[in-house]
C-alpha cells in the first residue's frame, strides 16, 4: 500500500469503525502529525481508498461504506461484518 492507504487504515483501525474521507484526514493530521503533499488531501485519500478498492475487490483492506466514507473490511465499531463488495455507485 503507499502512504495515503496505510494513513487510512491506522486511522480506522483506531476509530474502531467506518470514516468519511474528510475526517481520515483530519484524524491523522492531528493524531498522526500527517503532512499531506497535495492541495486537495481529502480528494487525494478518497482517490486512493477507491483505487485500491478497485484495483484488489473483495481482497481490498478497505470497503465503501457510503459517499466518501469508508471502513475496513471485516470490522466496524460494533464488530459486524463490513465484506461486501460496495463497488459502483456514487463513490464522491
Amino acid at each position: 500500500m503507499g502512504m495515503y492507504t496505510d494513513v487510512a487504515q491506522r486511522v480506522l483501525q483506531e476509530a474502531g469503525g467506518p470514516l468519511h474521507a474528510r475526517e481520515i484526514v483530519k484524524r491523522a493530521r492531528s493524531d498522526l502529525s500527517f503532512v499531506p503533499r497535495t492541495k486537495t488531501p481529502e480528494s487525494s485519500m478518497w482517490s486512493r481508498i477507491w483505487e485500491e478498492i478497485d484495483k484488489n475487490g473483495k481482497r481490498s483492506t478497505f470497503v465503501q461504506i457510503g459517499k466518501g466514507t469508508f471502513g475496513l473490511r471485516g470490522r466496524d465499531s460494533q464488530g459486524g461484518d463490513l465484506g461486501g463488495d460496495h463497488k459502483g455507485g456514487d463513490h464522491k
